[in-house]
């Protein structure tokens, strides 16, 4: 029994298989693209490392770049949208401790983490706050 596989070529020269799926035309500027030219992803094309399907891991990282593309087509039908994912306290409280965090790291490269004193945050580790010159944390 043949089982036919949408969104698979091969390459000419390699052989190699990708999996190589357009996104729809109506979410293009939506989907997230690093192309200085701003003109946005028009597919997605992952290569599958193997020249046959039965080759091992070739079948999961077909089923991972579909599940992949899934995902960006739903973000960008989000975004489209307008819709947004509702945020809880506890994300919220995750999501600040981990930009202090990575503001903290910035500071200290550039040499700024002896103005910093550490107070908790819970239980997401600990948030800084500038002392202006002072080794005492302030008082909330």
């Amino acid at each position: 029994m043949e089982v036919v596989l949408m969104h698979l070529q091969s390459d000419k020269k390699s052989g190699i298989l990708s999996y190589r799926r357009r996104f729809p035309t109506d979410l293009i500027p939506h989907i997230p693209c690093k192309s200085p030219t701003g003109r946005g992803r028009t597919e997605l094309k992952v290569s599958l490392g193997a020249r046959d399907m039965r080759d091992g891991g070739a079948t999961e990282r077909y089923n991972q770049a579909d599940r992949d593309w899934e995902q960006i087509v739903e973000r960008a039908r989000k975004r489209a949208g307008g819709i947004f994912d509702q945020l809880d306290a506890e994300t919220i409280a995750y999501l600040a401790s981990y930009f202090v965090n990575e503001g903290l790291e910035i500071a200290e490269l550039v040499g700024l983490a002896d103005c910093y004193v550490a107070f908790p945050l819970g239980p997401y580790g600990h948030a800084m706050r500038p002392t202006r010159g002072r080794r005492t944390p302030y008082r909330s």
